[in-house]
């Protein structure tokens, strides 16, 4: 068997590491030099905002002397604690690229000290020079570099002049700020955009808006008065105001709302977004402030006011025209939209039904998993006895029972896993997985009474309903369920400025207090764009090119970071139709094993923060491929091309359909992570193991097909071939057998641990003779999970960072004096230039990260050059880094981490050797 033993547990080193504690590297804006106009023009924008937002409460019934929610213009943390200090609440923020007309070039140099870089400054002929400005530097955390300035130039030969070894005169007076060992014309960069953080902010009171009021104006005539705040202090957070905005009705309009329409009705329900006062004890005055809103104007409030994470407070009410109108002109809320539904994928029953088969007996401790979705038909005949508890949460047809199919096909997929493949073995059910059904979702019918949606109950929001659902069967003592699937999503919610979409905040929330793991669809494109066909190997191109536009980015809550998001790849690309008399087959949209048509991706770029530089979706399973007609349509359900699904309408119609689409992608991880969440309670003797151990594991065992990993690096660099990959199949598709069980030239181990801010943990492995010494390409491969505490009122969202870092060919006592000198950041670490390392492959931003050690060398990882008592010794550094600040702050973080060798010759036997290797305890101090 090439698969049967046991993944061995991983312990760390018994470090006492040292380090300089927690930092923050924040960017900060640079001062301004025209602070007097700069001041004078916020303190009039401030004035007329104050005051139009005061006119629209007036009119509300509300007394404008309390909260008050501006939109102003900052970066950095600094500023939020001095804004924090005069009785500002920063409720949300995101960021905005402006392009600029006109691209310039930046040179950062620095002055002996902080007089003569003010002497500088104030040189009447630097534009004899082609300075066309001079910017003051900041550094972390908000701080001015006194003697630190960034010279900005239209012309980049006149930059490059100034970074000349022999200038002359006052332009000798500084060093340009070039890294060790490059020239200084390597300082020089190109700015092309300009970016700023958008944040919406809250007054607490009147005096906290006479206190900002005041300091700009001690800004402006550069006062010493020290009202709130001091002088510096002052000048930090005016520099770093760009403007007051006032937050329009169509800034609160959502996207369904937007697209749809005001329904034709005197009557109808609304979803509310309300930002959350961030203080507890003003918590229940903004709740009863909007209560009295709504009554006031005739509306009602349905189900309860929900807060998530001290970032919203969402509400469901029965509104009309005139209180829709009142909502999207008040300060305090964040979003107006009509009650989310979600499009079903397209779906038809099988031309030839499979004679029915009786379905194995599944174990009563077999895996569990729980369904999320519009319920389960549990008396179908593939079904029965799997389905062990179910429940409605808040639908209007009041059964759990599915109504839409798209649950019992969801849960098919989750019980047995690959359909196709229970069929190509001569129709063997062998379910392995048990279910738990929780309804959130029920039918919406046309007018001629055919489903066509799927909506949420009117009662309550389908957060409530979702979080209900979730909470129920994972405190449940009797279910204790681990393993949760959501394959819907709000198509009308898409990621787009880079804060967190509501349902991923919430997802975020639970899986981190629940320590559940949570798959989600990546989602789907309903129509997606036909590309001009010129040939099939073009038209594919094209395909390939528009899975990475934003027509593709990802929907609530695929942006989640604490749960794993799944994307589609197609299985076949040979389609069943071919025109008659035209000898052509219809053009088929994906090559095999390649992302699916519809499949939305991630971003990962190189630039910006937070869901940018995230990878998403981390995993891929089948979910289907489209081919084109000879007239350009889209035909979404070729037989040969769609996916069996299990058929809720059975006996009436056949035992199984065909569908497409991410929503029965994701059931396949499901499928996994329940039986890998099994499979690690065995290894432990029934002891819990961590959410983070189980989606560790599961993407470790990903495999990125061949077929796409080809497509992707097609005629690109390495870098951009892996950040492409990335965006659209993250790590691969996980297998079962990979995820479960070790071999003996395969093997897996594993760790769970707790890590504090600004420290690391370090590994140790002595590679054995067999994996060293016997030729041929072998992989190391590392794989990390941890859940950070989030913040929606925060762009960078995750509290905290991980890294990890390969070394070989290094000593302990090498790797931890160089360890010692970083807060928690591995990737930066400096080690002698002799080792070899995995460089980081991925960005820290992602809570899964996965990177291959791919060796092709005859001697693998052998190096003769080195000493023989490091040369076959690997360590791993994970390190944990400070963000901001939470309440979380001084609790550790956990985290789980996953370590593999594998040999391709099967005759490689190393398992018995790490396992009594592993078996020796080592403790090592520093």
């Amino acid at each position: 068997m090439p698969f049967q033993h046991d993944h061995l547990k991983w312990t760390r080193l018994d470090l006492e590491p040292k380090h300089k504690g927690r930092t923050n590297n924040v960017p900060s804006p640079r001062p301004r030099v025209d602070r007097a106009l700069h001041s004078q023009r916020l303190g009039e924008e401030s004035s007329a905002a104050v005051q139009s937002i005061g006119k629209q409460r007036r009119s509300l019934g509300i007394d404008p002397s309390r909260l008050l929610a501006l939109k102003m213009r900052f970066l950095g943390e600094t500023q939020r604690d001095l804004l924090r200090k005069i009785g500002i609440d920063v409720l949300h923020e995101h960021e905005e690229r402006t392009p600029l007309k006109v691209p310039h070039f930046e040179v950062p140099v620095e002055f002996q000290n902080e007089t003569a870089a003010s002497v500088f400054r104030n040189l009447s002929n630097l534009d004899h020079y082609g300075i066309e400005a001079v910017h003051s530097e900041a550094g972390p955390a908000g701080k001015v570099h006194p003697a630190r300035v960034v010279l900005q130039f239209s012309d980049r030969n006149a930059a490059e002049r100034c970074c000349e070894p022999n200038r002359s005169g006052m332009l000798a007076s500084y060093r340009v700020r070039a890294k060790k060992g490059e020239p200084d014309s390597n300082a020089i960069t190109q700015k092309k955009e300009i970016v700023v953080q958008v944040a919406t902010v809250q007054c607490r009171d009147q005096p906290a808006i006479d206190h900002l009021f005041g300091e700009i104006r001690a800004n402006r005539s550069r006062d010493d008065e020290t009202l709130k705040l001091t002088l510096v202090q002052r000048t930090i957070l005016c520099d770093a105001i760009e403007s007051f905005e006032k937050i329009g009705p169509e800034q609160r309009r959502g996207q369904r709302l937007r697209r749809d329409g005001v329904p034709d009705s005197d009557s109808f329900l609304l979803d509310v977004d309300l930002w959350h006062p961030g203080n507890q004890s003003l918590l229940r005055y903004a709740q009863n402030q909007f209560l009295q809103v709504v009554e006031d104007s005739g509306g009602l409030v349905l189900g309860s006011l929900r807060s998530i994470l001290q970032t919203l407070m969402i509400a469901r009410i029965k509104a009309g025209p005139d209180l829709l109108e009142k909502l999207l002109n008040y300060d305090r809320v964040s979003r107006v939209d009509l009650p989310p539904v979600v499009t079903l994928e397209p779906s038809t029953i099988f031309e030839h039904s499979p004679s029915m088969t009786e379905p194995n007996v599944i174990p009563l401790d077999a895996p569990l998993a729980c369904v999320v979705d519009s319920g389960i038909v549990s008396g179908h005949p593939l079904l029965r006895d799997l389905v062990i508890d179910e429940d409605d949460f808040g639908t209007d047809e009041d059964t759990p029972v599915d109504q839409t199919g798209h649950g019992t096909e969801v849960a098919g997929i989750v019980a047995y896993g690959d359909i196709r493949e229970c069929l190509d073995a001569g129709q063997q059910w062998n379910p392995k997985v048990r279910l738990i059904n929780a309804k959130v979702m029920q039918a919406e019918r046309d007018i001629y009474g055919n489903v066509s949606r799927a909506a949420f109950g009117s009662e309550e929001r389908a957060e409530s309903q979702i979080a209900d659902a979730i909470t129920r069967f994972a405190t449940d003592p009797d279910r204790k369920c681990r393993v949760f699937n959501l394959s819907f999503g709000n198509e009308n919610c898409q990621l787009g400025q880079g804060h967190q979409l509501p349902w991923a905040l919430l997802l975020d929330q639970l899986a981190r207090e629940l320590d559940v793991v949570i798959v989600v669809s990546a989602g789907n494109v309903s129509s997606p764009s036909v590309p001009t066909p010129a040939s099939s190997e073009e038209f594919q191109n094209s395909i390939r090119e528009q899975l990475l536009t934003d027509e593709h980015s990802l929907i609530d809550p695929a942006s989640a970071i604490n749960v794993l998001t799944v994307g589609s790849i197609a299985r076949h690309d040979i389609p069943r139709s071919q025109v008659p008399g035209d000898g052509r087959s219809d053009l088929v949209a994906s090559p095999k094993n390649c992302p699916s048509p519809f499949t939305r991706t991630g971003a990962l770029k190189s630039n910006g923060s937070g869901f940018a530089k995230t990878v998403k979706p981390e995993l891929v399973a089948y979910g289907g491929n489209y081919s084109l007609t000879p007239d350009g349509r889209w035909k979404e359900l070729d037989f040969s091309l769609a996916e069996p699904v299990l058929n809720f309408a059975y006996p009436a119609q056949n035992l199984l359909r065909y569908s497409v689409g991410t929503s029965i992608a994701a059931p396949y991880v499901t499928h996994v992570c329940a039986i890998a969440e099994h499979r690690l309670r065995q290894l432990n003797e029934g002891r819990r193991v961590s959410a983070n151990l189980i989606r560790a594991l599961v993407a470790h065992s990903a495999l990125v097909p061949e077929e796409a990993e080809q497509w992707f690096v097609d005629g690109q660099t390495d870098a951009a071939g892996l950040k492409r990959r990335l965006r659209t199949v993250g790590y691969g598709q996980p297998h079962v057998s990979r995820a479960c069980f070790s071999s003996d030239n395969r093997v897996l181990l594993y760790a769970e641990d707790e890590l504090a801010e600004a420290n690391f943990h370090l590994y140790r492995l002595d590679l054995p003779d067999s994996f060293v010494k016997e030729t041929g390409p072998r992989t190391l491969r590392a794989t990390l999970a941890f859940d950070p505490p989030v913040r929606g009122t925060q762009l960078k969202y995750q509290s905290r960072a991980m890294t990890m870092q390969l070394f070989r060919g290094l000593s302990t006592d090498e790797i931890c004096k160089a360890a010692s000198k970083l807060a928690g950041d591995a990737t930066n670490i400096e080690v002698p230039k002799r080792t070899r390392r995995l460089k980081p492959q991925l960005f820290e931003w992602s809570t899964l990260q996965s990177q291959v050690y791919l060796s092709k060398n005859r001697s693998g990882v052998v190096n003769n050059s080195d000493s023989d008592e490091n040369r076959h010794t690997w360590h791993l550094l994970v390190g944990c880094k400070h963000r901001f600040g939470t309440a979380e702050t001084d609790q550790p973080q956990r985290y789980a981490v996953v370590f593999s060798l594998e040999h391709p010759k099967e005759n490689v036997r190393m398992y018995q050797a790490l396992k009594n290797q592993l078996q020796v305890k080592e403790r090592v101090r520093v």
